[in-house]
């Protein structure tokens, strides 16, 4: 196993949860449309949110920097960390919409 240099640790980390994440959307498009009344399976767990969004910020910052934007997000002290819902799904979502602004 090749040593990786932390930045590139960083892209190649990036790329494989980008290709998940595109590829759990393409199967979720799949399945809704050979479903016959429309509806979707959902895979719902406890998860920490804050840790998700702090996850995919470290993640994507390093794109977004070399497009000159700042990515960042700012968590209430109110908003819960532990939700119950489809991680996977909302992981997805929160992907394409940052490299749909990318």
């Amino acid at each position: 196993e090749t040593q990786l240099e932390p930045d590139h640790r960083v892209w190649v980390e990036s790329i494989q949860e980008s290709g998940l994440g595109l590829q759990g959307l393409a199967d979720e498009v799949l399945a809704l449309q050979q479903s016959e009344d429309s509806t979707l399976d959902l895979q719902p767990v406890a998860f920490n949110l804050k840790d998700k969004l702090e996850c995919l910020v470290n993640r994507y910052s390093v794109l977004a920097q070399k497009k000159q934007l700042n990515l960042s997000f700012s968590y209430s002290g109110n908003a819960p960390y532990y939700v119950f819902g489809d991680e996977n799904r909302l992981s997805g979502n929160l992907l394409m919409i940052c490299l749909m602004e990318m």
